[in-house]
């Protein structure tokens, strides 16, 4: 079974994937926002990122 991540982190990192689409790495800093403000961990932000380039 596929679990999900907490919502507030899918809206996080959606957002910012829309407004940085022509560039969507994001640094450092940023994931560590992420991962702290949505509740999961630097990897997990790393592989939602992967995972949405390639869509």
């Amino acid at each position: 079974k596929k679990r999900s991540l907490p919502a507030e982190a899918v809206v996080l990192m959606s957002k910012w994937y829309q407004e940085n689409f022509h560039y969507p790495y994001p640094d450092k800093e940023d994931m560590q926002h992420f991962a702290s403000a949505g509740g999961i961990t630097v990897g997990q932000v790393k592989k939602w990122m992967a995972n949405k380039r390639v869509r």
